[in-house]
């Protein structure tokens, strides 16, 4: 017997109405902000800058630690925000500073630029950890940055009240020599390097104001001009100077050289004028706001007070 096929029973379906189903998801982007350049800050003090006086480094809040992209976003480019601000953390004193070497390889190829960095800090005030938050551009710039760094010493702070460390934000801008002169041998100033300065450490007595006579000298046409090479360098000084305006500040920044007072030979096409062939000299960096610009110097001073050799560059 053949066999029937099953009832099919049709239902019809009621229709489908729209769910809702909550707000699409949203997919949110962190903008990291690109800190502007800080590093030296530069502020209006006297020109004959006393002691260098101890720094306090504003550190970042335990909140921001996980991660350098968090603590940059929280600062936005005002550190000094983040320590005053209730919640916002406290700060760090910086007892001594390294300035970093700017590698012969990078300044042979003119590379520039600012590293910006994190540094962890712990109870003791050793720098243990280094975090570039935004590079120079240069990997030899970057790590001549993050060497430097990791010499850095803060005050101690009480045990137990950091157990993870204190963050701290800072940068360095490499920068290469724009505005030159000297009395003084071919390469001297090339061997120079930037010391370590400590908060015992004396400011060279009348860097300050050495540098400040030397501008407003250059700027009226009063130095004397000793050699050929040296009217060239004066005449590109004063027209730098003109574009910068009225000088209105300089500020001791750190020693550098020798730390004692060295005899260099003085260039020869400059000797007769000079009177001299060695002249005993110190070395300091010093950083000058003027109307229009902030620049960094790194000068020779003799005994008496005269600049025998000066370099500048932007500071910002």
């Amino acid at each position: 017997m053949k066999a029937e096929p099953a009832p099919i029973t049709v239902v019809d379906l009621p229709a489908l109405r729209n769910v809702d189903l909550g707000p699409a998801p949203i997919r949110a982007r962190l903008d990291i902000p690109r800190l502007q350049l800080s590093a030296p800050v530069v502020q209006d003090i006297p020109t004959e800058a006393p002691e260098l006086p101890n720094t306090l480094v504003p550190t970042l809040p335990p909140a921001s630690v996980p991660t350098p992209q968090s603590a940059s976003a929280g600062l936005r480019g005002e550190s000094a925000d983040s320590a005053n601000q209730p919640g916002g953390g406290t700060g760090r004193l910086l007892l001594a500073r390294v300035a970093p070497e700017y590698p012969l390889y990078a300044r042979r190829r003119g590379q520039e630029g600012t590293t910006q960095a994190l540094l962890r800090v712990d109870e003791a005030g050793r720098v243990v950890e280094v975090k570039v938050i935004a590079s120079s551009g240069s990997r030899r710039l970057d790590d001549a940055a993050v060497s430097a760094f990791k010499k850095w010493q803060f005050a101690s702070v009480p045990e137990g009240s950091a157990p993870q460390g204190s963050w701290v934000q800072t940068s360095h801008r490499f920068m290469l020599t724009q505005i030159k002169y000297s009395l003084l041998e071919d390469g001297v100033a090339d061997d120079i390097r930037v010391t370590e300065t400590s908060a015992q450490d004396a400011t060279p007595s009348g860097s300050g104001q050495a540098l400040r006579q030397f501008l407003d000298a250059v700027a009226e046409g009063r130095l004397s001009e000793r050699s050929d090479r040296a009217h060239v360098q004066l005449a590109q000084m004063r027209k730098a100077l003109s574009q910068w305006g009225v000088v209105k500040s300089v500020e001791f920044v750190t020693t550098a050289g020798p730390a004692d007072w060295t005899a260099y030979q003085v260039a020869e096409d400059a000797e007769a004028n000079a009177g001299v062939s060695r002249v005993d000299c110190r070395w300091a960096v010093l950083a000058v706001v003027h109307e229009n610009a902030k620049t960094m110097w790194l000068i020779a001073v003799d005994r008496g007070g005269t600049v025998w050799s000066a370099r500048a560059g932007p500071a910002s």
